[in-house]
């Protein structure tokens, strides 16, 4: 007589073996270990794992070591246990990029233009107020010891307000 071994916490199919018989019943009676039963496991597929529920043998997905990323957020996220599948949350097409701008539009990652310009945006505008910034002594320097501020870094400073006046 065969018995089928699952692991204790899952219940996932581990192996078969022949059961030993019981030394002690003079009828042919055969001892069942702890985690084992005599009811024979289902036939799985691909991402597939057989489940025994305490009663039953079940099939459940199995996706374990998986990658997958959320649709929202990007973040990846890889599959540790048996489970049902993921909600739609989810997609296994890993991002083309980390950028804001890289969206999910349904079935492909895709670059919304817009978001993508409001980025490019943004960017311009936090380097421009960086560059005044870093040229602030400039003007100090002007303003205390009347020394004139270089044509180029006037240019440069006057382009950098443009830049955020624009935005």
């Amino acid at each position: 007589m065969k018995v089928y071994n699952y692991n204790n916490q899952t219940g996932e199919f581990l192996s078969e073996e022949e059961a030993q018989r019981d030394p002690l019943e003079k009828e042919e009676r055969y001892l069942i270990p702890a985690s084992a039963t005599a009811i024979k496991p289902l036939e799985v597929g691909k991402n597939e794992v057989a489940v025994f529920d305490g009663e039953n043998w079940v099939k459940k997905v199995d996706l374990r070591g998986k990658k997958y990323w959320n649709k929202q957020t990007k973040e990846e996220f890889v599959i540790n246990e048996i489970s049902d599948e993921l909600g739609s949350d989810y997609t296994d097409k890993e991002p083309t990029s980390q950028e804001e701008y890289i969206v999910w539009d349904g079935s492909n990652w895709v670059i919304d233009e817009d978001k993508k310009q409001s980025s490019l945006e943004e960017t311009e505008t936090k380097s421009a107020i960086s560059y005044l910034r870093q040229t602030d002594w400039y003007a100090i320097r002007k303003l205390e010891t009347d020394v004139e501020i270089p044509v180029e870094i006037q240019q440069q400073r006057e382009q950098a307000r443009q830049t955020i006046a624009e935005k």
